[in-house]
């Protein structure tokens, strides 16, 4: 890419300090013209916080959320969610999830010739950030790259305040569901980077992004898995293990767990269960919470067994009926490898874990039953557009009932000798990959994106970043 092309990047969340910054996507910028600047809601964990102090381009922080923005990008991000319910599955069905009066509001609001007046005034409404208009005005940047989760106030700020003053946009897709599941852009970014051939097809057909804007990039935090040499892990444990990742969605996850315990037992199987649950999950109706001393068989994954204590309804961190939970930061990646190549299979009901089971070829029990305690259980979320093909591929075996998860553990955990296709291969469609890292991938799709624009080179030469704080004394260095 041209050495003196300026960029900044934006940085809304802890997630994507990790999954983005620490795996080093953006090596592929030219240091000396790269900027990051973050949001001072969504990066406040001292790690996140610590790894962003630490680059040479760190600004700063802008004010993010903006107060007076809140509300009206709140209701901008169900309305549209809204206006794409007939194109997407996903968003029909988090749509139904709502109160009827707030869905007949969001239905209305979307109609067409209201849809675009309503766009208008609420983006009026919430005006532009006048911190990141003047950090934009002062960097000067020729492209500006934001991590997405989906729905971030930061990367919806950036992005129409990069179109108001002409400069491209890049977002960058952070997780497999946020295309089709989290809504849809306020302000369309210019260009995008997805993970797979599945995300184009999102971009296109639920966001009106061309196909010839997106790029299929992979996913950063997966990077190194493809880069393991296989067999070189130690196993984390003494004993053949299972692992058992939970999910996000709400689920009752203890009643899975005893029915595998209840199996091992009855069958005297030369194993035990590895219990992770999903670090952010979603408050359970009932109580779910796993004590290992009322198991033989189960244990928690000791990486996050004091963060499950002490983020679960059991927890003095929980505020019964307001549901308050923490969000800590994302565990580190780099002891998932080990977790992973040394298991025997994996079960999960539904979580990005199926994927990373997939990496390192193990073979996965795909839990997505109706546990009879969630209205959003697993057996609607696999319905979810981003769950497509997982009935297709080989090495997976998804459980509509209770009585196929004991079936299919018991195969594998007996031996099952059937040999399936790479399950690496498989995963394309969603993820991509190839010999390149990721931050080439990046590096060759912004050096592309600025060939269409025609961007200038430098216009004189780049700040140093103690220059930049000093000229925005708003800023948190």
């Amino acid at each position: 890419m041209p050495r003196q092309l300026r960029v900044l990047v934006l940085i809304a969340a802890d997630n994507t300090v990790r999954n983005f910054v620490d795996t080093g996507a953006f090596a592929g910028l030219e240091p000396g013209n790269t900027s990051f600047v973050t949001s001072s809601g969504g990066v406040g964990h001292e790690k996140a916080l610590s790894s962003m102090r630490s680059l040479p381009g760190y600004v700063g922080a802008v004010d993010d959320p903006r107060p007076e923005a809140q509300r009206p990008y709140k209701f901008l991000r169900m309305m549209l969610l809204a206006a794409t319910r007939r194109r997407s599955r996903t968003m029909s069905h988090k749509l139904s999830m709502l109160p009827w009066r707030k869905r007949l509001l969001y239905k209305a609001a979307a109609l067409p010739g209201i849809h675009d007046l309503t766009l208008r005034a609420a983006k009026r409404r919430a005006g532009l950030s006048s911190e990141l208009l003047t950090l934009m005005q002062d960097l000067r940047p020729d492209v500006v790259i934001a991590p997405s989760n989906g729905y971030d106030p930061l990367v919806w700020d950036g992005v129409r305040t990069a179109r108001a003053l002409g400069i491209p946009s890049l977002a960058l897709i952070a997780n497999w569901d946020n295309l089709s599941s989290k809504g849809v852009f306020a302000e369309r970014p210019d260009y995008l980077g997805a993970w797979g051939e599945q995300g184009v097809d999102h971009a296109e057909y639920l966001h009106g992004i061309p196909r010839e804007r997106v790029r299929p990039l992979g996913a950063p935090q997966f990077e190194h898995y493809f880069r393991h040499v296989p067999g070189s892990s130690a196993s984390p444990f003494s004993f053949r293990y299972v692992l058992f990742a939970g999910c996000f969605a709400p689920f009752d996850e203890l009643s899975a767990l005893k029915r595998l315990e209840d199996l091992i037992e009855e069958h005297s199987l030369d194993l035990k269960v590895v219990y992770r649950p999903h670090p952010h999950r979603y408050p359970r109706d009932v109580s779910d919470f796993v004590d290992e001393a009322h198991f033989r068989n189960v244990v928690i994954d000791p990486q996050v067994q004091e963060l499950y204590a002490a983020s679960s309804q059991e927890s003095e961190n929980w505020h019964g009926p307001q549901r308050k939970r923490l969000k800590p930061l994302l565990p580190p990646l780099e002891y998932y490898p080990a977790l992973l190549e040394n298991a025997e299979f994996v079960v999960c009901p539904l979580s990005t874990m199926i994927v990373e089971a997939a990496i390192f070829e193990r073979p996965v029990v795909v839990v997505a039953y109706d546990d009879g305690i969630h209205e959003n259980s697993p057996a609607s979320v696999v319905n979810y557009e981003h769950f497509d093909g997982i009935d297709r591929i080989d090495g997976f075996r998804v459980c509509t009932l209770p009585e196929q998860l004991d079936a299919q553990f018991l195969a594998l955990a007996q031996g099952d000798s059937r040999e399936n296709p790479s399950l690496r291969e498989q995963l394309l469609w969603w993820l991509h990959y190839d010999d390149r890292p990721y931050s080439e991938r990046l590096g060759a799709w912004v050096d592309e994106i600025a060939e269409r624009e025609g961007l200038p080179g430098r216009r004189g030469p780049p700040k140093g970043p103690a220059e930049r704080v000093a000229q925005r004394p708003g800023l948190i260095s």
